[in-house]
Protein backbone atom coordinates (compact mmCIF):
# COMPACT_ATOMS: atom_id res chain seq x y z
CA UNK A 1 0.00 0.00 0.00
CA UNK A 2 1.03 3.51 -0.84
CA UNK A 3 2.29 5.78 2.15
CA UNK A 4 -0.24 8.17 2.93
CA UNK A 5 0.62 11.63 4.09
CA UNK A 6 -1.02 12.83 6.77
CA UNK A 7 -0.98 16.70 7.73
CA UNK A 8 -1.11 18.78 10.86
CA UNK A 9 -3.87 19.76 11.79
CA UNK A 10 -5.31 22.32 11.80
CA UNK A 11 -4.21 23.50 8.65
CA UNK A 12 -4.00 26.85 8.43
CA UNK A 13 -1.40 27.66 5.55
CA UNK A 14 -1.43 26.63 2.05
CA UNK A 15 -0.80 23.20 0.67
CA UNK A 16 2.19 23.96 -0.74
CA UNK A 17 3.77 25.45 2.16
CA UNK A 18 6.81 24.04 1.93
CA UNK A 19 8.00 24.19 5.46
CA UNK A 20 5.30 21.71 5.99
CA UNK A 21 6.61 19.30 3.62
CA UNK A 22 8.70 16.08 2.76
CA UNK A 23 11.80 16.13 1.47
CA UNK A 24 10.86 13.77 -1.14
CA UNK A 25 11.64 13.96 -4.80
CA UNK A 26 8.20 12.10 -5.48
CA UNK A 27 6.01 13.32 -4.59
CA UNK A 28 7.73 16.48 -3.73
CA UNK A 29 5.27 18.07 -1.63
CA UNK A 30 3.27 16.71 1.49
CA UNK A 31 -0.59 16.40 0.10
CA UNK A 32 -3.38 18.54 2.59
CA UNK A 33 -5.64 15.99 3.56
CA UNK A 34 -8.94 18.98 2.68
CA UNK A 35 -10.87 17.96 5.36
CA UNK A 36 -8.56 19.01 7.89
CA UNK A 37 -10.16 21.56 10.26
CA UNK A 38 -8.94 24.71 9.39
CA UNK A 39 -9.36 28.11 10.82
CA UNK A 40 -12.10 30.18 9.13
CA UNK A 41 -9.70 33.29 9.92
CA UNK A 42 -6.48 34.34 8.30
CA UNK A 43 -4.89 37.68 8.14
CA UNK A 44 -4.32 39.58 4.70
CA UNK A 45 -6.03 37.67 2.32
CA UNK A 46 -5.46 33.28 1.54
CA UNK A 47 -2.54 33.78 -0.47
CA UNK A 48 -0.48 35.51 2.59
CA UNK A 49 0.41 32.62 4.42
CA UNK A 50 0.12 34.44 7.76
CA UNK A 51 -2.38 32.71 9.59
CA UNK A 52 -3.25 33.54 13.05
CA UNK A 53 -4.46 31.40 15.69
CA UNK A 54 -7.99 31.19 16.40
CA UNK A 55 -9.67 29.82 19.22
CA UNK A 56 -11.79 25.68 18.94
CA UNK A 57 -15.30 27.53 18.50
CA UNK A 58 -14.26 29.58 15.31
CA UNK A 59 -14.02 26.60 12.76
CA UNK A 60 -15.19 24.66 10.56
CA UNK A 61 -14.52 21.40 8.82
CA UNK A 62 -14.08 20.74 4.88
CA UNK A 63 -16.17 17.83 4.02
CA UNK A 64 -14.55 16.03 1.07
CA UNK A 65 -12.03 13.30 -0.02
CA UNK A 66 -8.58 13.94 -1.10
CA UNK A 67 -5.70 11.58 -3.00
CA UNK A 68 -2.83 9.82 -1.76
CA UNK A 69 0.56 9.31 -3.94
CA UNK A 70 2.70 6.61 -2.82
CA UNK A 71 6.30 6.72 -4.62
CA UNK A 72 6.19 4.99 -8.23
CA UNK A 73 2.21 4.62 -7.46
CA UNK A 74 -0.99 5.85 -9.25
CA UNK A 75 -2.76 7.79 -6.23
CA UNK A 76 -5.48 6.12 -4.23
CA UNK A 77 -8.99 7.56 -3.31
CA UNK A 78 -9.66 7.41 0.88
CA UNK A 79 -12.23 9.11 2.75
CA UNK A 80 -10.84 11.94 4.54
CA UNK A 81 -10.76 11.85 8.58
CA UNK A 82 -10.69 8.28 9.31
CA UNK A 83 -12.87 6.68 6.84
CA UNK A 84 -15.74 9.20 7.83
CA UNK A 85 -17.54 11.72 5.92
CA UNK A 86 -17.32 15.33 7.90
CA UNK A 87 -20.47 17.53 7.13
CA UNK A 88 -23.77 19.25 8.26
CA UNK A 89 -26.28 17.13 8.90
CA UNK A 90 -27.69 16.04 5.56
CA UNK A 91 -27.10 13.25 2.80
CA UNK A 92 -24.40 13.61 0.46
CA UNK A 93 -22.86 12.23 -2.23
CA UNK A 94 -19.67 12.82 -3.36
CA UNK A 95 -17.58 10.95 -6.49
CA UNK A 96 -13.85 10.07 -5.82
CA UNK A 97 -11.63 9.14 -8.76
CA UNK A 98 -8.55 6.74 -8.07
CA UNK A 99 -7.10 3.61 -9.74
CA UNK A 100 -10.53 3.01 -9.29
CA UNK A 101 -13.92 4.92 -9.60
CA UNK A 102 -16.51 4.27 -6.44
CA UNK A 103 -18.90 6.77 -4.73
CA UNK A 104 -18.78 7.05 -1.21
CA UNK A 105 -22.47 7.87 0.26
CA UNK A 106 -22.74 9.84 3.84
CA UNK A 107 -25.70 9.08 6.19
CA UNK A 108 -27.11 12.17 7.51
CA UNK A 109 -25.27 11.27 10.60
CA UNK A 110 -21.65 11.47 8.94
CA UNK A 111 -21.27 7.39 9.16
CA UNK A 112 -19.28 6.68 5.43
CA UNK A 113 -21.77 3.91 3.58
CA UNK A 114 -20.89 1.04 1.64
CA UNK A 115 -19.43 2.38 -1.59
CA UNK A 116 -21.73 1.84 -4.95
CA UNK A 117 -20.63 -0.84 -6.84
CA UNK A 118 -20.89 -0.89 -10.83
CA UNK A 119 -18.66 2.19 -11.99
CA UNK A 120 -15.52 0.56 -12.76
CA UNK A 121 -16.84 1.21 -16.81
CA UNK A 122 -15.51 4.71 -16.15
CA UNK A 123 -12.42 3.51 -15.05
CA UNK A 124 -10.42 4.51 -18.86
CA UNK A 125 -12.31 7.86 -18.77
CA UNK A 126 -10.30 8.79 -15.46
CA UNK A 127 -7.23 7.62 -16.85
CA UNK A 128 -4.45 8.15 -14.73
CA UNK A 129 -6.58 9.74 -12.11
CA UNK A 130 -4.84 13.60 -13.06
CA UNK A 131 -8.41 14.62 -11.74
CA UNK A 132 -9.67 17.60 -9.44
CA UNK A 133 -13.02 18.08 -8.30
CA UNK A 134 -15.28 20.67 -7.73
CA UNK A 135 -18.85 20.71 -5.87
CA UNK A 136 -21.68 23.63 -5.69
CA UNK A 137 -21.33 25.57 -2.71
CA UNK A 138 -22.56 29.12 -1.26
CA UNK A 139 -20.62 31.70 0.37
CA UNK A 140 -21.96 34.95 1.96
CA UNK A 141 -21.64 38.29 1.11
CA UNK A 142 -20.07 40.48 3.55
CA UNK A 143 -21.54 43.41 2.09
CA UNK A 144 -25.07 42.12 1.64
CA UNK A 145 -25.43 38.89 3.28
CA UNK A 146 -26.71 36.92 0.57
CA UNK A 147 -25.57 33.92 -0.38
CA UNK A 148 -23.79 33.54 -3.13
CA UNK A 149 -22.56 30.82 -5.69
CA UNK A 150 -19.12 29.08 -5.41
CA UNK A 151 -17.48 25.90 -5.65
CA UNK A 152 -15.68 24.23 -2.91
CA UNK A 153 -12.95 21.45 -3.45
CA UNK A 154 -13.82 17.96 -3.08
CA UNK A 155 -10.83 16.28 -4.43
CA UNK A 156 -7.01 16.51 -5.84
CA UNK A 157 -3.79 14.55 -5.84
CA UNK A 158 -0.11 15.70 -5.25
CA UNK A 159 -0.08 15.46 -9.48
CA UNK A 160 -1.15 19.10 -9.34
CA UNK A 161 2.64 19.96 -8.11
CA UNK A 162 4.12 18.78 -11.00
CA UNK A 163 1.71 20.89 -13.30
CA UNK A 164 3.19 24.11 -15.21
CA UNK A 165 2.46 26.45 -13.12
CA UNK A 166 5.29 25.29 -10.34
CA UNK A 167 7.48 27.53 -12.21
CA UNK A 168 6.08 30.69 -10.78
CA UNK A 169 5.23 28.59 -7.49
CA UNK A 170 1.89 29.05 -7.66
CA UNK A 171 -0.63 25.73 -8.09
CA UNK A 172 -4.27 24.90 -8.13
CA UNK A 173 -6.55 25.58 -6.85
CA UNK A 174 -5.49 29.64 -6.92
CA UNK A 175 -4.80 28.63 -10.76
CA UNK A 176 -8.83 27.41 -11.15
CA UNK A 177 -11.56 29.86 -12.07
CA UNK A 178 -13.61 28.22 -9.91
CA UNK A 179 -11.53 29.58 -6.89
CA UNK A 180 -13.41 32.64 -7.54
CA UNK A 181 -16.40 34.15 -6.07
CA UNK A 182 -17.84 37.60 -7.45
CA UNK A 183 -21.28 38.33 -6.45
CA UNK A 184 -22.77 39.89 -10.14
CA UNK A 185 -24.85 42.13 -8.29
CA UNK A 186 -22.63 44.43 -6.04
CA UNK A 187 -19.32 43.27 -7.57
CA UNK A 188 -17.80 41.78 -4.54
CA UNK A 189 -15.12 39.15 -5.60
CA UNK A 190 -12.38 37.22 -3.83
CA UNK A 191 -11.00 34.26 -4.01
CA UNK A 192 -12.95 31.44 -1.99
CA UNK A 193 -11.02 31.76 1.34
CA UNK A 194 -10.92 34.84 1.62
CA UNK A 195 -14.63 35.59 0.49
CA UNK A 196 -16.37 35.66 4.12
CA UNK A 197 -13.15 37.24 5.73
CA UNK A 198 -13.86 41.71 5.01
CA UNK A 199 -12.56 43.24 8.14
CA UNK A 200 -15.07 45.79 9.43
CA UNK A 201 -12.31 48.70 8.70
CA UNK A 202 -12.82 47.95 5.05
CA UNK A 203 -16.56 47.67 4.43
CA UNK A 204 -17.39 51.17 3.76
CA UNK A 205 -14.43 52.43 1.61
CA UNK A 206 -15.09 49.06 -0.75
CA UNK A 207 -19.01 49.53 -0.96
CA UNK A 208 -18.25 53.11 -2.21
CA UNK A 209 -15.51 51.72 -4.49
CA UNK A 210 -17.81 49.13 -5.95
CA UNK A 211 -20.92 51.31 -6.42
CA UNK A 212 -19.19 53.60 -8.39
CA UNK A 213 -17.06 51.04 -10.48
CA UNK A 214 -19.52 47.70 -11.02
CA UNK A 215 -21.31 47.59 -14.28
CA UNK A 216 -23.73 44.44 -12.79
CA UNK A 217 -24.85 44.50 -17.03
CA UNK A 218 -21.01 43.67 -18.48
CA UNK A 219 -19.45 41.36 -15.52
CA UNK A 220 -16.42 39.23 -15.95
CA UNK A 221 -16.85 36.38 -17.90
CA UNK A 222 -13.28 34.81 -18.70
CA UNK A 223 -10.67 33.77 -15.50
CA UNK A 224 -8.36 36.32 -16.91
CA UNK A 225 -11.19 39.01 -16.58
CA UNK A 226 -12.06 37.76 -12.98
CA UNK A 227 -8.78 38.01 -11.79
CA UNK A 228 -8.19 41.38 -13.54
CA UNK A 229 -11.27 42.28 -11.61
CA UNK A 230 -10.36 40.97 -7.96
CA UNK A 231 -6.56 42.89 -8.72
CA UNK A 232 -9.04 46.02 -8.91
CA UNK A 233 -10.94 44.95 -5.94
CA UNK A 234 -7.89 44.02 -3.50
CA UNK A 235 -6.65 47.22 -4.34
CA UNK A 236 -8.82 48.39 -2.44
CA UNK A 237 -7.81 46.56 0.80
CA UNK A 238 -4.83 46.55 2.85
CA UNK A 239 -3.25 43.40 1.72
CA UNK A 240 0.41 42.53 2.45
CA UNK A 241 3.39 42.03 0.19
CA UNK A 242 3.33 38.53 0.32
CA UNK A 243 -0.40 38.49 -1.10
CA UNK A 244 0.49 40.58 -3.78
CA UNK A 245 3.62 38.65 -4.45
CA UNK A 246 1.79 35.35 -5.02
CA UNK A 247 -0.78 37.32 -6.74
CA UNK A 248 1.40 38.78 -9.29
CA UNK A 249 3.19 35.46 -9.99
CA UNK A 250 -0.37 34.28 -10.47
CA UNK A 251 -1.43 36.30 -12.96
CA UNK A 252 2.65 35.87 -14.63
CA UNK A 253 1.76 32.18 -15.18
CA UNK A 254 -2.11 32.96 -16.51
CA UNK A 255 -0.80 35.64 -18.68
CA UNK A 256 2.14 33.10 -20.14
CA UNK A 257 1.16 33.27 -23.51
CA UNK A 258 0.89 36.99 -23.85
CA UNK A 259 4.84 37.43 -23.19
CA UNK A 260 4.29 41.54 -22.80
CA UNK A 261 2.06 40.87 -20.13
CA UNK A 262 3.31 38.09 -17.88
CA UNK A 263 6.96 39.95 -18.00
CA UNK A 264 4.81 43.09 -16.58
CA UNK A 265 3.69 41.61 -13.58
CA UNK A 266 7.32 39.67 -13.32
CA UNK A 267 8.42 42.91 -12.91
CA UNK A 268 5.86 43.68 -10.37
CA UNK A 269 6.62 40.50 -8.60
CA UNK A 270 10.48 41.19 -8.49
CA UNK A 271 10.81 44.46 -5.75
CA UNK A 272 8.76 42.30 -3.45
CA UNK A 273 11.00 39.20 -3.92
CA UNK A 274 13.93 41.40 -3.24
CA UNK A 275 12.53 42.79 -0.41
CA UNK A 276 11.77 39.37 1.11
CA UNK A 277 14.89 38.46 0.44
CA UNK A 278 16.95 41.22 2.31
CA UNK A 279 14.38 40.28 5.10
CA UNK A 280 16.53 36.93 5.88
CA UNK A 281 13.78 34.27 5.00
CA UNK A 282 15.04 30.68 6.10
CA UNK A 283 14.44 27.74 5.32
CA UNK A 284 11.29 26.75 2.45
CA UNK A 285 11.36 30.43 2.25
CA UNK A 286 14.48 31.05 1.31
CA UNK A 287 14.52 28.58 -0.90
CA UNK A 288 11.60 30.04 -2.74
CA UNK A 289 12.80 33.46 -2.91
CA UNK A 290 15.75 32.45 -4.24
CA UNK A 291 14.57 30.81 -7.17
CA UNK A 292 12.04 32.95 -8.31
CA UNK A 293 14.14 35.65 -8.22
CA UNK A 294 16.67 33.45 -10.52
CA UNK A 295 13.71 32.32 -12.61
CA UNK A 296 12.30 35.84 -13.68
CA UNK A 297 15.98 37.40 -13.82
CA UNK A 298 15.88 34.67 -16.62
CA UNK A 299 12.94 35.88 -17.75
CA UNK A 300 13.80 39.50 -17.68
CA UNK A 301 16.83 38.36 -20.09
CA UNK A 302 19.42 38.53 -17.04
CA UNK A 303 21.13 35.02 -17.22
CA UNK A 304 23.91 35.87 -15.14
CA UNK A 305 21.98 36.54 -12.40
CA UNK A 306 19.71 33.93 -12.87
CA UNK A 307 22.68 31.38 -12.63
CA UNK A 308 24.25 33.28 -9.80
CA UNK A 309 20.71 32.21 -7.83
CA UNK A 310 20.08 28.93 -9.29
CA UNK A 311 23.45 28.01 -7.28
CA UNK A 312 22.59 30.13 -4.42
CA UNK A 313 19.63 27.34 -4.37
CA UNK A 314 21.31 24.47 -4.35
CA UNK A 315 24.18 25.42 -1.95
CA UNK A 316 20.80 26.68 0.43
CA UNK A 317 19.98 25.06 3.83
CA UNK A 318 17.11 24.32 4.76
CA UNK A 319 15.84 21.82 7.97
CA UNK A 320 14.19 18.64 6.80
CA UNK A 321 11.16 17.69 8.87
CA UNK A 322 13.17 15.51 11.25
CA UNK A 323 15.61 18.56 11.92
CA UNK A 324 18.29 17.52 9.74
CA UNK A 325 20.09 20.02 8.14
CA UNK A 326 20.48 19.40 4.11
CA UNK A 327 21.14 21.34 1.16
CA UNK A 328 19.34 20.82 -2.07
CA UNK A 329 16.21 20.33 -1.71
CA UNK A 330 15.14 18.05 -4.58
CA UNK A 331 11.86 19.36 -5.49
CA UNK A 332 13.67 22.70 -6.64
CA UNK A 333 16.95 20.72 -7.75
CA UNK A 334 14.33 19.16 -10.13
CA UNK A 335 12.56 22.49 -11.38
CA UNK A 336 15.76 24.25 -11.56
CA UNK A 337 17.62 21.71 -13.83
CA UNK A 338 14.73 22.30 -16.49
CA UNK A 339 14.85 26.24 -16.36
CA UNK A 340 18.87 25.95 -17.21
CA UNK A 341 18.31 23.84 -20.31
CA UNK A 342 16.23 27.12 -21.34
CA UNK A 343 19.36 29.95 -20.44
CA UNK A 344 20.90 30.32 -23.46
CA UNK A 345 24.09 31.98 -22.74
CA UNK A 346 26.81 29.24 -21.94
CA UNK A 347 28.20 28.84 -18.12
CA UNK A 348 31.21 31.24 -17.56
CA UNK A 349 34.57 28.85 -18.22
CA UNK A 350 33.07 26.85 -20.72
CA UNK A 351 33.35 27.34 -24.73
Amino acid sequence: MPKVWKSPAPLSLHPWKLSQLPSRPAPPWKLMEASATQPSETRRGWLSGTAQPVSASNTRTRRCACFTMGQGRLPQARISSTERCQGPSRPARRLYLGPWIRMIRCSPKGAAMKPIAGLLALVCLAGAAQATTWADAKLTDPLTGEKVPAKEIMSYGGYIYGWPSKFDLVFWPLTDESFICINEKTGYGAFNPDFEKLPEAELENLKKWLAANWNPKAPPRTHLEKLLWLEKVYAQRKMDENFWSRFFRLMAYVTRDDKEKSLAYVKKAMPLLEAKLAAGPKDAELLETLYLIGEYSRRLGDEARAREFFARVKTAKYTDRDGTEKTGHPYFTEIIADREKLLVSPKPGTK
